[in-house]
C-alpha cells in the first residue's frame, strides 16, 4: 500500500446519489454501503414511477437485506432512514427529479454512481441509445451541477472493445473513425424504418447495440466531462455474489445467469461457443468493490481513469469447464419447473452451423412432429405444441445471442484495479477484496446455479457443500483424452490412464517385490529369534519352522500389480455407476494427503459399515492418482475362491483373527507390516476391528496400531501420518444381514457360491450416494509432543517417554487411538437416510407424511446448527421423497401415515439412525436422566430437579453406556454435564426454576425436543436394564457360557418386547446386549473365565474365537447376592422411559418376577 486510500473515510458523513438501484448491481451497492458504511449520511436512489411504491416492492421487500436484518435489530429503521427515494428517469432532464427533491440533492450529494443501463443484447438501437447514452450523459450534467460533487462514477462494461478480440487493456475505445457526437444525433434523427435498415452498418464488428452505445458512451462521456473528477468501471459478465451480502445471491437473469438457469429447467442443453476459449466472468460483490473503491480514489483526482472488474487475466477458466460443472450440478439437483427431465449434458460447438444445424434436429424437429400429431389430438396437445415452439424460440434466440461472447476470446488487463485495490489501508482490504485468485470457479459456478434456484427461481435448497464438487464414478474430473477410442470406451481408456502405483512417494522408497519383502522379513532379527524360540518350545527343527514360517507369509503377503487394479477399477467404476446414484469425495482433504506423502509413511484407516469399504479407498486413490494403499483383509476373504487374488494382486494382505499363542504368526506380522511402513508403501486398515453392524463407531482396536506406531518410536521413518476417513452410506449393502445378525443369526461365512448369488441382486440395487471425507492427518510427530508436554505438565513421579518406557507407550497408543475414533465421528457426514429413519423411530405409531416433512426439516438444521454436516443440499420435499424411494421396502405407507413395516425394518432403520446419535448423547443423557427424574423420587409426574442431582445421574447414564459411544477425543475423558445444561437452557430446551441456578426443568417450548433426545437413547437403557435382569438367573452361585446367557437373554428380551414390558425392538440387539454385559465386567458386577482348554499348548489360537463364545460368566462379590443384583435393576429402571405402574421401587426377586413373569424361564 502507498497513500492508504480509504473507502470508509471518503464516504463517511456524504451522501450518495445513485441510479439502476432496481437492478441487480444496484441492490447489492446499497446493501454493501448501509452494511459497511452505516456512518454515510444518506444515499438518493432513482427511481421510475413511484418512487415510494418501487422503493418499498422492489427495495426493501428484496431478500438481498437478510444478512443486515440478522446483524442489526434495528435494520428497517436503519434502512428506511438512509435512503431517500428520488422519482424520476434518466430519459429525462435532470433526471426527472422534481424541484423540491434537487434542491435536497445539490445540498447534500457529494457522489454519483450511474448504474441504470439497458442490459438486454437484442434491444433496438434508439431503446439503446437512450438509455445508455442519454442517461448516462445526463447524469454527467447533474453530476456536474452539484457543488458538493466529489466523485462521479460511471459503470460501463468491459465490452466496448469488443469488436477486436484479444487482449484489451483500459484505453477508451477507439471508434475507427466514428464521431459519437454526429453518430448520435444522426440516430436520433432517423426514422424506425431507416434505423432498422441502418443499425448492422452502424454497429459494424460491434455484436450488438449494448456494446456498441456502451463504447460511444464512454467517448462522450470523456468528451464533455471537462475537469469533473470521473472515473470508469467497466466490469465483464457479472453473475451472482461470491461472499456479499450471502454467497450465491442473484435476483436477476441475463447474459450467463439467463444460460445457466435455462440449462437448469430443461430449456438449453447445446450452444454456439468456443469449449476451449476463457469465459470472463466476474462476482457482483467484486464489482461493487471496484466501484466503491473507485469512488474514494476519483475524490479530488481530474484525470479519467478506468478500471476493469474481470476475471480472465487474474484467474482464467474456460466455457468448456463452466458448462462441465453447471451440468454436473443441475444432473444431481430437482427442479420443479424443469420441462425437459432427460439428464442434462450442456455441450458447446464452435461451429455455428453445427449448433444450428444440432439445433435443428434435437429440437425443432421433434417439436414440428409433435406439432403435426396435435392437429388430430385434444386441445391440451395442441396447447402443448405451441408451448413447446415458443421455448425453442426463445432457447435459440437467447443462446445466439449470448454465442457472441462464448464464442470470442477476450482478455481483460486488470493491473489498474489491483493497483487500486492494493491502495487501500489495510482495515479495508478485506471488506472491498478484489483478491480473485482466491476465487474456485468450480465451487463458484456451484453457487451461481444454487442462488438461481434459491432466489430467482425461490426452491428450497441448501448452500451447496464442497462434498457434492466432485461425484466421482458419475461426473468426469477432466475431460478424457482425446480420440475415437477414448470417445467410445471412456471406462478402458480411464483405467488405462498414466498411473503409478508408487506415485507421490519419494524416490528413495519405490516399491520392492514380493520376494525381496519375503526374504527381509524371513531374515530380520525377530523372525529368527522366534524361529528358533519355537523350535525349542516344540521339540521340533528349525527347518520345520521356517517351512512353516513360509508358508504363513505366503498366505499372508500382498501381490500388488498395476494391471489386476487397472481391471478391477473398470470393473468397479462398471457396477459402481450401477448401484450408486454417485460416491462423493472430500478433494480438499485429498490434497491434504498428498501433501503428506514426502513426509513420511501414512496410515489410511477409515470407518467400517460395509465390505465396500474395502474397495472405495483404493478406487478413490486411482483415481486422484495417489499411491495405492496396501489393505489388512481378514482370512475370512481367503475363503472365496478368485475374490481372493484379486484382492491380493490389488494390494490386499491377509491377517488372522486372532494372534494368541502363536508368537511365530506375531513375529512374522508384526515384520511384515513394519517392512511396508518403513518402505513408505501406505497401510489401510480398519481400526474397529470390524464391521459396525449397528452404524455407530466401534471402540479402537490397538493391535495393528500398536504394530505400526513402533516404528516410529523406534526411530526407523522419520515421522508417520494417520488419515482418518469417514465414510457414510445412504444406503448400505449388507443392511438386511446386519439385521438378521443382531437378532443373533450367525454370519453367512464368504463363498464365491454366495458371492454370485448375491451379485445377481446387488447390480439391480439403488444404494444412494456415498461420502468419503479424509479427515485432518495427524502426524505422529507431533501427537507424542503435544500428549508428552500435556502429561509432563501434571505432577507425575518420572518424566513422560513413550520412546523409552513401555506403560507410556501403551498409555499413547490408547489416547492415539481414542483420537482417530473421535475424529472419525467428527467428520462423519449424516445422510439423508439416517434424517428419515431418526423421525420414522421417533414416531414408532406412525407420522403423517406433512408432519414427517416439518419434523425431517428441524432435524436436518439442528444438526447443522450442533456442527455437523448433512450430505443433501435440496430441500425437505426432495429430501423426503428420495430418501423413501430408497428406503421403500422397510416402510409402509396408509393413508399417507408413514411407519416401520416390522421389527426387522426397525433394526434397519436403527442402522441409519445411528449415525447422527455421537451429536446428541450428551444432550441425551441428560435428558434420560431429568425425564425419569419423578420415577426415582416416586413421584406421579415430572417436576424441576436440582442440576447437582441431574449431573450426577447424567454421568452415570454416561458410564453405564460407556462401551455404546465414542464421544470425547481421550479415554477415560468425563464429560462436563454443567456445560451441557447450560447449553441445553441456551438452546431454550430446559429452563432454570431459580436466579441462583440450582434447579432446572424441562422448559414449556422445549419439551417436544427433550422427548425426542430420549427416544434416541431409551433403546439402550432397555438392553442394559434386560441384562440386568438377566443377572438374576446367575443366582445364587451359577456360571453360564456367555454365548448361552447373549442367547437368553435376547430371547427374553423379545418376549418382553412382544408383551409391552420393554418398548424399542433395538433392545433386543445382540450387539447391545454383549455391549451391556462388557459395562457389568468392568464394574465387577459378573467374570469371564476361560474354561479349561484340551488343546495343545502354543496352539490355543486356533480355536480362539470359539473359547471366546465358551467364556464363563459368573457374578462377583459383592454382586453375588439377591440384594446387590436387585440394586442394579432398580438403578437403571429409574431412567426407563416412565412407565404408567412405575414406582420409585421394584421391590424383591419375587416381585420382578411377578411383574415379568417371562424371566422365571431363565
Amino acid at each position: 500500500m502507498s497513500s492508504g486510500l480509504s473507502v470508509n473515510a471518503a464516504l463517511r458523513g456524504k451522501s450518495i446519489l445513485v441510479t439502476g438501484c432496481t437492478g441487480f448491481v444496484g441492490k447489492v451497492l446499497l446493501e454493501k454501503v448501509l452494511r459497511d458504511i452505516p456512518d454515510v449520511r444518506r444515499i438518493f436512489v432513482l427511481i421510475r414511477g413511484n418512487a415510494q411504491e418501487r422503493l418499498k416492492s422492489v427495495i426493501l421487500d428484496s431478500q438481498i437485506w437478510a444478512r443486515l436484518r440478522s446483524e442489526r435489530a434495528d435494520a428497517d429503521e436503519f434502512i428506511r432512514a438512509k435512503l431517500y427515494p428520488l422519482s424520476g428517469d434518466v430519459l429525462k432532464e435532470r433526471l426527472g427529479i422534481s424541484a423540491a427533491d434537487w434542491e435536497v440533492v445539490k445540498a447534500e450529494v457529494s457522489f454519483v454512481i450511474h448504474c441504470a443501463a439497458t442490459v438486454d443484447f437484442r434491444e433496438p438501437m434508439l431503446v439503446a441509445v437512450q438509455n445508455n447514452i442519454l442517461g448516462a450523459l445526463e447524469a454527467l450534467e447533474v453530476a456536474r451541477a452539484l457543488p458538493l460533487l466529489e466523485a462521479h462514477v460511471h459503470v460501463s462494461t468491459a465490452y466496448v472493445n469488443s469488436n477486436k478480440p484479444g487482449y484489451h487493456d483500459t484505453d477508451l475505445p477507439p471508434l475507427h473513425g466514428i464521431d459519437p457526437e454526429a453518430t448520435v444525433q444522426a440516430i436520433l434523427q432517423m426514422s424506425p424504418e431507416d434505423l432498422e435498415r441502418e443499425s448492422p452498418r452502424l454497429i459494424g464488428k460491434y455484436p450488438n447495440t449494448y456494446t456498441f452505445t456502451k463504447a460511444l458512451t464512454e467517448r462522450l462521456l470523456e468528451q464533455r466531462r471537462g475537469n469533473l473528477p470521473s472515473c470508469i468501471v467497466r466490469p465483464s459478465i457479472i453473475g451472482c455474489s461470491w461472499r456479499e451480502p450471502v454467497p450465491g445471491w442473484i435476483d436477476s437473469v441475463s447474459a450467463v445467469a439467463a444460460m445457466i438457469m435455462f440449462s437448469g429447467v430443461g430449456l438449453v442443453h447445446h450452444m454456439h461457443g468456443n469449449s476451449e476459449g476463457i469465459a470472463d466472468i466476474i462476482p457482483v460483490d467484486s464489482v461493487v468493490n471496484v466501484i466503491l473503491a473507485a469512488a474514494a480514489a476519483t475524490v479530488n483526482n481530474r484525470q479519467l481513469e478506468v478500471y476493469h472488474a474481470c476475471s480472465s487475466e487474474i484467474n482464467p477458466h474456460t466455457w468448456g469447464e463452466g458448462a462441465r460443472w453447471v451440468s454436473s450440478y443441475w444432473r444431481s439437483h430437482e427442479v420443479k419447473r424443469r420441462v425437459d427431465h432427460t439428464p442434462l449434458k450442456f455441450t458447446l460447438y464452435k461451429s455455428r452451423t453445427v449448433f444450428r444445424t444440432q439445433f435443428f434436429l434435437r429440437n425443432e424437429v421433434p417439436a414440428k412432429l409433435y406439432s403435426m400429431a396435435s392437429k388430430l389430438g385434444s386441445p391440451q396437445m395442441k396447447k402443448q405444441a405451441a408451448l413447446w415452439k415458443k421455448i425453442n424460440a426463445r432457447s435459440l434466440d437467447s443462446t445466439m445471442t449470448f454465442g457472441t461472447f462464448t464464442s470470442v476470446e477476450y482478455i481483460f488487463s486488470t493491473k489498474p484495479t489491483e493497483d487500486l485495490v492494493n491502495r487501500l489501508i489495510e482495515e479495508e482490504q478485506d471488506t472491498y477484496n478484489f483478491d480473485l485468485e482466491a476465487l474456485d470457479w468450480e465451487k463458484y459456478y456451484r453457487l451461481f446455479c444454487y442462488g438461481i434456484l434459491k432466489f430467482v427461481l425461490k426452491e428450497e435448497v441448501q448452500e451447496p457443500l464442497d462434498l457434492f464438487r466432485t461425484c466421482v464414478v458419475r461426473e468426469p474430473r477432466s475431460d478424457l483424452e482425446r480420440g475415437f477410442l477414448s470417445r467410445m470406451f471412456p471406462d478402458i481408456s480411464w483405467a488405462y490412464k498414466n498411473y503409478s502405483t508408487n506415485v507421490g512417494i519419494d524416490s528413495l522408497h519405490t516399491m520392492r517385490t514380493p520376494a525381496e519383502t519375503k526374504h527381509l522379513i524371513l531374515r530380520s532379527q525377530r523372525v529368527q529369534e522366534t524361529i528358533r524360540n519355537v523350535a525349542a518350545a516344540e521339540k521340533t527343527t528349525v527347518a520345520e519352522i521356517e517351512k512353516r514360517a513360509h508358508a504363513d507369509l505366503d498366505r499372508m503377503a500382498h501381490n500388488l500389480r498395476l494391471p489386476i487394479v487397472r481391471v478391477l477399477g473398470w470393473f468397479l467404476r462398471k457396477v459402481f455407476r450401477r448401484i450408486y446414484d454417485g460416491i462423493h469425495v472430500d478433494e480438499a482433504g485429498l490434497e491434504k494427503v498428498r501433501s503428506v506423502l514426502t513426509k513420511g509413511p501414512i496410515l489410511l484407516v477409515p470407518t467400517h459399515r460395509s465390505y465396500v469399504d474395502f474397495l472405495i479407498i483404493s478406487y478413490i486413490f486411482f483415481e486422484y492418482n495417489l499411491p495405492m494403499p496396501h489393505i489388512a483383509s481378514g482370512e475370512d476373504f481367503l475363503s472365496v475362491l478368485f475374490v481372493n487374488w484379486v484382492f491380493r494382486n490389488s494390494g490386499a494382505f491377509f491377517l488372522k483373527r486372532s494372534f494368541r499363542g502363536d508368537p511365530l504368526y506375531i513375529a512374522l506380522f508384526t515384520e511384515y507390516v513394519q517392512r511396508l511402513i518403513v518402505d513408505w508403501s501406505p497401510i489401510e486398515f480398519f481400526i474397529e476391528g470390524r464391521r459396525s453392524r449397528t452404524g455407530k463407531l466401534l471402540h479402537p482396536k490397538f493391535g495393528l496400531l500398536s504394530i505400526c506406531i513402533e516404528t516410529l518410536l523406534e526411530k526407523k521413518v522419520p515421522d508417520l501420518t494417520i488419515i482418518p476417513i469417514s465414510i457414510s452410506y445412504e444406503k448400505i449393502l449388507e443392511a438386511d444381514l446386519y439385521s438378521k445378525e443382531l437378532l443373533g443369526e450367525s454370519k453367512a461365512k464368504e463363498s464365491l457360491k454366495g458371492l454370485l448369488r448375491a451379485s445377481q441382486s446387488v447390480v439391480s440395487l439403488n444404494l444412494g450416494r456415498i461420502n468419503v471425507i479424509c479427515n485432518e492427518p495427524i502426524s505422529l510427530t507431533d501427537f507424542i509432543a503435544e500428549k508428552s508436554k500435556e502429561e509432563n505438565a501434571k505432577p507425575r513421579s518420572k518424566h513422560y517417554d513413550p520412546y523409552a518406557n513401555n506403560e507410556d507407550r501403551k498409555s499413547l497408543l490408547e489416547a492415539l487411538g481414542y483420537r482417530v475414533v473421535y475424529d472419525l465421528n467428527k467428520g462423519t457426514v449424516i445422510t439423508p437416510t439416517a434424517i428419515l429413519a431418526t423421525m420414522l423411530l421417533a414416531h414408532r405409531k406412525g407420522i403423517a407424511h406433512d408432519d414427517l416433512l416439518q419434523q425431517v426439516n428441524w432435524l436436518r438444521n439442528d444438526i447443522l446448527a450442533r456442527g455437523g454436516s448433512v450430505a443433501f443440499e435440496g430441500g425437505a420435499e426432495q429430501l423426503v421423497r428420495q430418501t423413501l424411494r430408497l428406503l421403500r421396502t422397510l416402510l409402509v405407507s396408509e393413508r399417507n401415515v408413514w411407519y416401520a413395516k416390522d421389527n426387522k425394518s426397525i433394526l434397519q432403520l436403527g442402522l441409519y439412525r445411528n449415525q447422527l446419535l455421537h451429536l446428541y448423547t450428551a444432550d441425551g443423557m441428560v435428558s434420560c436422566a431429568l425425564a425419569s427424574a419423578h420415577v426415582r423420587a416416586g413421584r406421579e409426574t415430572p417436576g424441576e430437579m436440582s442440576v447437582e442431582q441431574l449431573v450426577k445421574d447424567a454421568q452415570f447414564l454416561d458410564d453405564l453406556l460407556q462401551p455404546e459411544f465414542v464421544t470425547k477425543p481421550q479415554p477415560n475423558q468425563s464429560m462436563d454435564f454443567r456445560v451441557v445444561i447450560n447449553s441445553m437452557v441456551e438452546r431454550g430446551s430446559l429452563e432454570f426454576t431459580d436466579a441462583a441456578r440450582t434447579s432446572v426443568r424441562v422448559s414449556e417450548d422445549g419439551a417436544a425436543i427433550v422427548d425426542f433426545l430420549c427416544r434416541l437413547f431409551w433403546p439402550y437403557i432397555d438392553s442394559y436394564w434386560v441384562t440386568a435382569l438377566s443377572m438374576f438367573s446367575l443366582q445364587p452361585k451359577h456360571t453360564i457360557s456367555r454365548s448361552v446367557l447373549l442367547r437368553r437373554m435376547q430371547w427374553i428380551s423379545e418376549k418382553m418386547h412382544a408383551e409391552g414390558k420393554v418398548h424399542f425392538f433395538e433392545s433386543c440387539s445382540t450387539e447391545v446386549l454383549v455391549n451391556a454385559l462388557a459395562t457389568f465386567q468392568a464394574w465387577g458386577v459378573v467374570s469371564f473365565d476361560q474354561p479349561p482348554s484340551a488343546l495343545p499348548r502354543g496352539r490355543e489360537h486356533i480355536k480362539d474365537k470359539q473359547a471366546n463364545e465358551d467364556l464363563l460368566v459368573s457374578l462377583l462379590p459383592p454382586y453375588d447376592t439377591e440384594a446387590a443384583v436387585q440394586k442394579i435393576v432398580e438403578r437403571i429402571y429409574g431412567f426407563r422411559k416412565p412407565m404408567s405402574f412405575a414406582t420409585g421401587s421394584m421391590g424383591s426377586k419375587h416381585a420382578v418376577l411377578t411383574e415379568f413373569p417371562v424371566l422365571a424361564k431363565l
